[in-house]
């Protein structure tokens, strides 16, 4: 789910544009809002009249689906909380989508 606090909302169009590898359109986006990708859906949140997502939940999305087609995907950990563990200094570590 996504957490409107501590992530930041995309419109549709800046989501299409951060998708990695072929470029897809903002209707791709918008079916995987509304139907999902093998049974996986990216997670969204209406506001103001518009549907919004965000980088993380885009990360999330990856991840599922290509791990629904067995290939094991390691999720990013956002820049801020990367910064925060330095600052904290903390042990980095890969985290895995199991």
């Amino acid at each position: 789910m996504i957490n409107v606090e501590s992530e930041k909302l995309l419109s549709i169009t800046e989501a299409a544009k951060l998708v990695p590898g072929r470029e897809v359109s903002r209707n791709t986006v918008y079916r995987w809002l509304l139907k999902g990708l093998r049974g996986v859906r990216l997670e969204s949140v209406k506001c103001g009249g518009g549907r919004f997502t965000s980088r993380e939940a885009i990360y999330r999305f990856i991840a599922a689906t290509s791990n629904q087609a067995g290939n094991k995907v390691a999720i990013p950990v956002p820049e801020a909380i990367e910064q925060e563990a330095d600052e904290l200094g903390l042990v980095r570590r890969s985290v895995e989508n199991n």
